[in-house]
């Protein structure tokens, strides 16, 4: 138990330092060319949008507003699907093809890389692939930025090999588009379905008031033309009705159980440094960015977060 407890330390540590190098790159570069005053609006303006999703509001979810979500939200996103995966290995094993809808920055392939990664039986004959939807542009830029970073990492570092071969053996096979008509017209999706991979289909986080309609239509017109063998999707708690919404099939309720505790030590310092150099910045930037970045948020627990399992039987 202690070599599994350092070893996900150890992996938990690159991860921090590969978001937080991640996010002082894309900081300097959003940053170069503007004003303090003006850098000082823009981190203002994400860190407004992103306020939305406590009231169940999408964000713009543009170039600023994702630089700050990968620093805060995505950490507690790949734990919570880490989770998810975690406490039903039984369930997950024959991971074989994601479809995420709503992939954001990619929370759910890295939560699937470090869960494989602990199945030694697997490494070796790791044949997954993630093909990421999301509209936003942004998001799905920073997501593979990320990953690139975090795989380099860990592939530079011997006592991480489990995790970098899992990661160097899902690269090529994973991508991200943005709609589900590109992805189907796609090579990957055409790949996919004729190897006959058993195809699971995940949306985290991704149903807002805005969008049930559009997300409940594309879930419906996967689930038709795919036949998943299994379907995964979360929501905060706020957002249970909407949730229940989505699919015909009968979904299962699952406890969420944090695994991960701890702060994220570089991404909150990265945070801080920003927060010290706002020229005049808004109360809502000084709250905001003085906080410790966490696995498992003390104000927002992933145990609170809602999440249903559907498996073909």
């Amino acid at each position: 138990m202690t070599d599994l407890m350092t070893m996900t330390d150890k992996r938990l540590a690159a991860l921090d330092e590969a978001i937080a190098e991640v996010a002082a790159r894309e900081y300097r570069r959003l940053a170069s060319g503007l004003s303090s005053h003006e850098v000082s609006i823009r981190v203002h303006g994400a860190l407004e949008s992103l306020d939305g999703l406590k009231h169940g509001r999408q964000p713009a979810y543009d170039e600023w507003d994702a630089l700050f979500y990968l620093t805060w939200y995505q950490p507690r996103h790949i734990h919570l699907v880490y989770t998810l995966l975690h406490h039903g290995a039984r369930e997950f094993p024959a991971f074989s093809h994601v479809i995420d809808i709503g992939c954001g920055a990619g929370a759910t392939q890295v939560a699937l890389a470090f869960s494989m990664a602990d199945q030694p039986s697997r490494l070796g004959a790791v044949d997954v692939s993630v093909h990421g939807i999301d509209p936003s542009k942004a998001m799905r830029a920073l997501g593979e930025t990320l990953w690139l970073e975090l795989r380099d990492r860990v592939e530079q570092d011997p006592e991480l090999e489990d995790l970098g071969q899992v990661m160097g053996d899902m690269s090529a096979r994973c991508a991200s588009y943005g709609s589900c008509e590109a992805y189907a017209a796609s090579a990957s999706a055409v790949a996919a379905r004729a190897a006959g991979h058993p195809h699971w289909l995940t949306a985290v986080h991704a149903v807002y008031e805005e969008t049930k309609r559009d997300l409940r239509r594309l879930l419906g017109e996967i689930c038709a033309d795919r036949e998943p063998k299994g379907i995964l999707v979360t929501s905060d708690d706020g957002k249970e009705p909407l949730l229940d919404q989505l699919l015909e099939v009968p979904l299962d309720a699952r406890k969420v159980k944090p695994i991960w505790q701890g702060a994220l030590r570089c991404t909150t310092s990265w945070r801080k440094r920003v927060r010290a150099g706002l020229v005049s910045p808004s109360e809502l930037c000084r709250n905001y960015l003085k906080g410790q970045v966490r696995w498992d948020p003390k104000k927002n627990p992933i145990e609170k977060d809602v999440a249903r399992v559907w498996v073909r039987q």
